[in-house]
């Protein structure tokens, strides 16, 4: 069940953090997530306070007996947006750390050893990895404005914001593992449609993490490392793409080889007559 609506790909990646290979990948995210967060709190807790004064002050004398109910709600909002923005931030100042990241837990998931690229090939991919960037931030920047937009329209509004929102965080952090085999972003899409369930389901269970004070800290890392895993499996158990980022896979010793060498060491020795 949990497979099904996304969120056991989240639990997957926080366990991942644990394998002392994915640490060293995840300080300098988590450092920046620290000093993204941290500002952000004091941002938030800053400005509520201020929304809270004001709506009280301009709300007329009519609806002040609903005041508990409206500012409350006013500031869920807020908080919601403005963590929202934040992480939005964070994950694209953490981007170039999170495709190694992913290539790691991938290389973890699939049991197989990453190939070791040469500075230069890394610098000439720098403008496919620019180019690829902003066709991600066209297609879901104009997305998360509509789901903002959608907020405007009470229940149904709230809940396609909710769908759009946790796509849009499933396509960023997919998307870090799906660009380490160059994958297209159309391509991407089509691997998503195959399960929108599962992947709406993880983008929301990530945003949520977001909110929750310390846990925030270690929910990127986490989500790069579920969405690998997530990728996988939406691709028949292996990324695909344009690139193979893994070394070959050497060719075993023939059968009869190994049976030839076994039954030469278990050949009793015989006694003389």
């Amino acid at each position: 069940m949990l497979k099904k609506f996304g969120i056991y790909y989240l639990l997957y990646g926080i366990k991942m953090l644990r394998f002392k290979e994915i640490r060293s990948y995840v300080l300098i995210p988590l450092i920046v997530n620290i000093l993204i967060f941290a500002f952000a709190t004091a941002y938030v807790w800053h400005k509520a306070s201020e929304l809270a004064e004001y709506i009280e002050f301009e709300l007329p004398d009519w609806l002040a007996f609903c005041q508990y109910l409206i500012i409350p709600l006013a500031l869920l909002v807020f908080m919601v947006i403005a963590y929202y923005m934040f992480a939005t931030v964070a994950g694209i100042l953490a981007a170039p750390f999170n495709g190694a990241l992913a290539g790691k837990a991938d290389e973890i998931i699939q049991q197989r050893k990453l190939r070791d690229e040469p500075v230069s090939a890394t610098l000439k991919d720098v403008p496919r990895i620019i180019a690829h960037t902003l066709r991600v931030l066209l297609y879901t920047l104009p997305r998360m404005l509509l789901s903002f937009l959608l907020l405007l329209i009470p229940v149904v509004g709230y809940i396609a914001w909710l769908a759009f929102s946790g796509w849009n965080v499933a396509v960023g952090y997919l998307d870090c593992a799906g660009d380490n085999h160059h994958k297209s972003l159309r391509e991407l899409i089509l691997s998503m449609r195959e399960n929108r369930v599962a992947c709406i389901g993880f983008g929301i269970s990530v945003y949520f993490m977001m909110l929750v004070p310390f846990v925030n800290m270690i929910i990127i890392p986490a989500a790069v490392c579920g969405s690998t895993k997530l990728l996988a499996d939406l691709d028949g158990g292996a990324i695909t793409g344009d690139k193979e980022i893994f070394e070959p896979v050497q060719e075993e010793k023939e059968e009869s080889d190994r049976t030839e060498e076994l039954q030469t060491e278990e050949q009793p020795t015989g006694e003389a007559d």
